[in-house]
């Protein structure tokens, strides 16, 4: 990976809110911005006290902004870019023009109370539901983040149980047959004690984008549930257990085609009709994500040891055309050179093409660390980090041939065994020189290995041999790599409201 070294300076106010709140009375109160609290540096902090480019969504925000899932705050963000693919799932986040390919590791460290996202399909994780704060910091943030945050990272706060018993209910209805019911209940089964959270929520929508045939492209039906269990047996410990389900299930493989870049603006006219598919054929794709993590947090006085325990489950399976044309066709407009002859195909001709891709990722995390208090001159942090995560990934190509409904005959047919083992160690030191003057050293180091084989069938057992760099038929490839990552920080705070600082990492 290309080092990237990075100098900012900023003279503004350098803590963003996406939505400022204001003062309950603004006739008989100055104008005030609220203070938010964010965890960007891995303790609680003031948003307008921290030296890094963040956006910070409260709960408020996110419920005025309709916020429900990724797209929608992050097209609220200045130099950052979500992009979603022919899948449902897959998307790619760009902060700052940092961006990474298919199957790769995200370019930002997407975090869900303590839990990095394992892969770009594992950033969507359905419906945002029940959140109290999203914080977007942008730069590289990998002294603490570690190599996935080289654009910057994202965190998502879920909200707390609550010692009262509440609850809430939502319905929506909209264009393209969109229902959308989402609700939560919080309370106590032992007050002060044992805490609950429940949280549900259910999309099903037709979609917006037609095919030249009338049928609906982008439908989708989600269902996600998300339990929460906070147990506090102490004043100074407390064990927080999380669970998340999403099911998801839509259209998938809904890009259009057109003749030439001249006609990339134009929609739906003669020479831009729209999607064009083969009528009862078209892309899908089924999602499951199993998320399950325990978070301890332990108060010794002199800091608190943070330790945090993930699992994560993520299967998708995508079935859909490989072309962009609706059969018949002849070879030369098809993927694998041959005439597709649609419905009025022949015993063993090809009535279409497709394409069958599937990923299987499960990955195992841990994550401690002690951090200081946060009241004191010289704040620290140091921690270590392991990640396993195993995969498997199909790819599928080929023709569907006659008679109808039709047979699979596969010319592409792979299967991909991977194992990454990542481990790492950080730390931070910060220290008010002077009352407004805080110097900030941060450094992580980094161990990531890899491994791929090509196996016969989806049961893995049998290696498909390949050639190492060194010319040997080995059954897995390998690689290893390390990275040590600093960053070191000058912040001067003019006011509550004003701050200069320089960073370099």
């Amino acid at each position: 990976m290309r080092v990237m070294k990075t100098f900012l300076m900023s003279t503004a106010i350098i803590s963003c809110v996406a939505v400022p709140a204001y003062a309950e009375d603004d006739t008989d109160k100055p104008f005030a911005i609220e203070e938010i609290m964010v965890t960007a540096r891995m303790r609680g902090e003031s948003l307008q006290k921290v030296p890094d480019s963040i956006t910070a969504f409260s709960a408020a925000d996110i419920q005025a902004a309709g916020i429900d899932n990724v797209q929608d705050f992050i097209d609220m963000v200045p130099n950052v870019i979500m992009r979603k693919t022919f899948r449902s799932g897959l998307t790619f986040i760009t902060i700052r023009g940092i961006t990474s390919g298919a199957q790769g590791w995200p370019p930002i460290s997407y975090v869900v109370d303590g839990v990095k996202a394992s892969s770009l399909d594992s950033i969507n994780q359905g419906a945002l539901l029940d959140i109290e704060r999203l914080e977007i910091l942008k730069g590289p943030q990998g002294a603490l983040y570690g190599a996935g945050a080289i654009g910057g990272a994202i965190n998502v706060i879920t909200t707390k149980p609550t010692n009262d018993l509440e609850g809430k209910i939502t319905a929506s209805y909209g264009k393209g047959n969109d229902i959308a019911l989402s609700g939560a209940v919080s309370g106590a089964l032992v007050e002060d004690k044992l805490l609950f959270r429940v949280s549900g929520y259910f999309n099903d929508a037709d979609g917006l984008v037609n095919t030249t045939d009338g049928e609906d492209i982008d439908f989708r039906n989600m269902k996600t549930i998300r339990g929460r269990l906070i147990f506090t047996p102490s004043d100074n410990l407390s064990f927080d257990l999380r669970a998340a389900f999403v099911d998801s299930k839509g259209g998938s493989v809904m890009q259009d085609k057109v003749a030439s870049p001249a006609l990339i603006d134009e929609f739906r006219t003669a020479s831009a009709p729209g999607p064009v598919r083969r009528l009862g054929f078209l892309g899908r794709e089924d999602r499951e994500f199993v998320d399950i993590s325990l978070k301890t947090d332990w108060d010794m006085g002199f800091a608190t040891f943070t330790g945090v325990l993930a699992y994560q489950d993520l299967g998708q399976d995508l079935f859909g055309p490989v072309n962009f044309g609706k059969p018949p066709l002849p070879g030369g407009q098809t993927v694998f050179g041959s005439p597709l002859y649609g419905d009025a195909a022949l015993p063993g001709q090809p009535i279409d093409e497709f394409q069958d891709l599937t990923d299987d990722y499960e990955t195992w995390s841990a994550d401690f660390r002690l951090t200081s208090n946060s009241d004191q001159r010289l704040r620290w942090i140091v921690g270590a980090e392991v990640l396993s995560r195993t995969s498997l990934v199909h790819l599928g190509a080929g023709h569907i041939v006659a008679p109808a409904p039709g047979n699979l005959v596969y010319l592409t047919n792979r299967y991909d065994d991977k194992k990454d083992e990542m481990w790492g160690i950080y730390g931070q030191i910060s220290y008010d020189i002077v009352d407004n003057l805080e110097l900030t050293v941060a450094a992580r180091y980094d161990e990531n290995k890899f491994s791929n084989g090509r196996v016969t069938d989806a049961t893995a057992n049998t290696p498909i041999q390949a050639i190492d760099p060194n010319g040997n038929l080995v059954d897995r490839l390998r690689a290893k790599n390390s990275k040590f990552q600093p960053k070191v920080q000058l912040a001067y705070s003019w006011s509550d409201d004003f701050m200069t600082y320089a960073t370099y990492s």
